[in-house]
């Protein structure tokens, strides 16, 4: 999900009407026909930039959250969260999620806190699972 902010650059030189990630959502296929599904919440944050309710999901309908330090394992989908992070690791593929302040002193209206992600792939992943979309194109090929 993304939500409107706006912010200034360049010690107020510049004013930015933009977007900031706020949510970001998994969901993943598991062997026979079991599901899950994960989202962090960026307004889950707190002053301190970690929370305790950050990440909640389901696992097979089963509902579960965590936040600083917490993890969760369902099936082969492992969940983890440091500080202001949460990995979700499947087969060959990585998607980390890092929360932060969405701009220090320099937000003048939109979230307190905004997302950053990122996707990894290992071994054969980008072959085994067919890319798609603007994320997935980036995956066409293991070559840099």
């Amino acid at each position: 999900k993304t939500e409107e902010a706006i912010f200034t650059l360049h010690d107020g030189a510049l004013t930015v009407n933009g977007t900031f990630i706020t949510e970001a959502h998994i969901a993943a296929r598991l062997p026979r026909n079991r599901r899950a599904a994960a989202s962090f919440f960026s307004k889950e944050l707190g002053e301190q930039d970690t929370g305790w309710e950050v990440v909640r999901g389901t696992c097979t309908n089963h509902p579960f959250k965590f936040g600083w330090r917490g993890s969760k394992k369902c099936y082969e989908l492992d969940m983890a969260m440091d500080y202001s992070s949460a990995t979700f690791e499947l087969g060959n593929w990585s998607v980390a999620v890092n929360g932060m302040r969405s701009c220090r002193g320099c937000l003048l209206a939109g979230p307190e806190h905004r997302l950053d992600i990122s996707f990894s792939a290992r071994g054969d992943a980008p072959s085994h699972d067919r890319p798609h979309g603007i994320i997935g194109q980036s995956f066409s090929s293991t070559a840099p």
